[in-house]
Formats: C-alpha cells, structure tokens, sequence
C-alpha cells in the first residue's frame, strides 16, 4: 500500500467479496488492527493468516413504528470499511465476508436516530444474530435530499430514479434548526467536513450502477440530524454484448425453428429488451422484444446454405449495444459438432435426422 497518510492504520484483508447478501459465499480475511503510520517510512506487518470470515445479521426496527412505517432500507455498516448492508421490508440484515474480530456497527435510517451498537466479536465460520436493534426519531435538524438531473422510468413494474451523468445535481431542504451539513455517496460521511447548509449540491461518480447520495444535519449546539439519503441509478453507457451462440454452436440445423443463446452485460439499468435479424446487421423489419438469455425464433430462408444470425440489445433509458452474430448452416440434416457441452444436448424431433460426432459430451446439472 502507498502513499497511506500517517495515522493509525486498520487494514480488513479478504480474497473475495460475496456479490449478493443473499448467497454466503465462503471467503477468508483477516482483521489487522493499530498500524502506526509515520512519513517516509514502510511498516512490515509479515505474514497474517486469513481464516474463513463470519456474518452479522438482525433486525432493524422503529420504536412503537410511528405511522406503521416500511423497514426496508436502513443501513447498517461497519464505519471506515466497506462491510455495509440495507435492511430488507422486513427489517432483517446480513452483514457478510466479516474477517474474525471486534467491530461496531451503525444503524442509520433516513428521519431516525443514528444507533451504535456496543462491540461485537465476529467468529470465524460463524454467525453473530444481534436480535432486535430498535431506531428512535431523530429530535435534531430536519432536511431531505432529492436527484434533480434524474428521470423517473419503469424497470420491472417498479417506478426507478435513473441519472443518464455521472455528475449529479441535488437539491436539498432543511428546517431553521440546521446550520450546517454534510453530503457524501456513502453513510459513514468518511473524511467529509461541515459546511455552511445549501439548496443545492452537486456529486460526482466515477462509475455507473446503483447509488445513493447522503446528508445530513447539525444546529449551532452541535446537535446533529439523522442521514437522509435518495437512492437511484446512474446510466451513462451502452450495454455490452458478448456472443450469440446458435443451437449451442452446432454446425447444422434439419428445421429453421432455432434457439440462441446471448451473453451480455449493462452496468446501469440492465438490458431491456433484445433485437434479431437473419437478414443483416442492418436489421431490416425487425422488433424489439422483451430480453432473455435464451429465445426461438425461425430462420429466413433465402438462398444458401450459410445462415448468420445478428443481434442487439437495448438498455432501460434506450442505449442500443453492439451487434454480435453466429453462423448456422440449414440443410436435410443436424450435425452436432464435437466437444463437451454446458447444458443438455436436446434433440428436437423437429431437427432429425441427427449427426452427432463421436465425441461429444453433454454435462449439465
């Protein structure tokens, strides 16, 4: 690590961090805790040995529930790290890939209270259940945060903010209480100073993807507000398509009623919906029609043997991607090309007679 300030150091080493609370994945860390930083100098911490990490989990709820309000979204992280998490509609939270050690954990929940909890000790291959956390509301500073330069669209069936710039402008309000505040991207407010309270405030983000932008509150007596947060999208590149693939990459098709099979990616809103064409990259008379990985459709005939299959995908704000193809032969039989397949090899009776080499070998789950 270079050009580290001087300070106390913690250092939380991992091989991999899980992408979904949903999953505990098995990861390893390491807690390496009061390193003394000093100008010009290199500390050698030697060899640490990662064990397997543990897990946080609870339930984040609201004293008495004024107005029966939702659980979902509080946050709930470990300041000055990475480990955060948000409470699901039940309230419930999985902190994961926490390497064995002490930690305090925040609660913080937008018109609430913020809540640290007393030190908790993270056993390796274990879980840690705190039970019941409970948020008071705030009696500081009141304020709220809102995404100017974002538009609202539906992803799913669910109305989405989404920013087409990294650079976002926000317009925040607060009440004759507050006299200073802070804005940041992450709920810790990390290395973020006061400033004199403002309408406005603009943020940068060095990536697309789902985001959230923080402020909180403080009064002339030091007196501090809860964080209020607007969570959204930021979109500003087209999706990516990798390949197509055609009958699982086979040689040759006895029927024109074919499947593919498409791999791409969008960082910001996902891909929406896809486009095909067996006639050009041009894609002449052709639809837009709900994305999937895997779609059937019917090959235009024309003329040959040859047949290429073009396509497209579109994200949720309208980004068009770049178009990949495959290659098919049509003809009086199927020719299963040799090698070891992902997913079943299924023989449609549409497709007979089939030719299928020697070596070939379907593994799947």
């Amino acid at each position: 690590m270079q050009d580290v300030p001087p300070g106390t150091l913690n250092i939380y080493a991992a091989n991999a961090q899980p992408k979904t609370a949903l999953v505990q994945s098995e990861t390893f860390g390491a807690q390496i805790l009061g390193i003394e930083v000093t100008p010009n100098s290199t500390n050698d911490i030697g060899t640490k040995e990662l064990k397997k990490t543990g897990f946080i989990k609870g339930v984040v709820n609201f004293f008495n529930n004024p107005n029966d309000l939702e659980l979902i979204g509080s946050d709930v992280f470990v300041p000055g790290t990475g480990f955060i998490s948000k409470t699901d509609k039940s309230g419930n939270f999985l902190l994961f890939g926490i390497p064995e050690g002490t930690y305090q954990l925040r609660f913080q929940h937008t018109g609430f209270s913020p809540f640290d909890s007393a030190e908790i000790f993270v056993v390796s291959e274990a879980t840690t259940d705190l039970g019941e956390i409970l948020l008071s509301i705030a009696k500081g500073p009141e304020g709220s945060i809102n995404v100017t330069n974002a538009k609202i669209i539906d992803i799913s069936g669910t109305q989405t903010k989404v920013s087409e710039s990294r650079k976002v402008n926000a317009s925040i309000a607060y009440d004759s209480d507050a006299a200073l505040m802070k804005v940041s991207d992450e709920p810790a407010f990390l290395n973020k100073e006061w400033k004199a309270v403002s309408k406005t405030a603009e943020w940068s983000f060095n990536s697309d993807g789902q985001k959230s932008l923080y402020v909180k509150f403080s009064d002339l007596n030091g007196l501090e507000s809860s964080p209020y947060s607007v969570d959204f999208i930021v979109d500003t590149e087209k999706p990516e398509m990798i390949s197509v693939s055609i009958l699982n990459g086979w040689i040759r098709s006895a029927s024109r009623n074919v499947y593919t099979d498409v791999s791409g990616s969008d960082s910001g809103t996902g891909i929406a919906s896809i486009m095909f064409s067996t006639l050009s990259a041009e894609f002449p008379n052709a639809n837009w029609v709900a994305y999937n990985q895997s779609h059937r459709f019917n090959i235009d005939l024309g003329s040959g043997i040859n047949k290429t299959v073009f396509v497209k995908t579109k994200d949720h704000v309208g980004r068009v991607s770049n178009v990949v193809k495959d290659e098919i032969e049509v003809g009086s039989e199927t020719i299963i090309a040799g090698g070891i397949y992902s997913k079943a090899v299924v023989l449609d009776v549409v497709r007979q007679p089939f030719k299928i080499f020697a070596n070939t070998t379907s593994c799947y789950n």
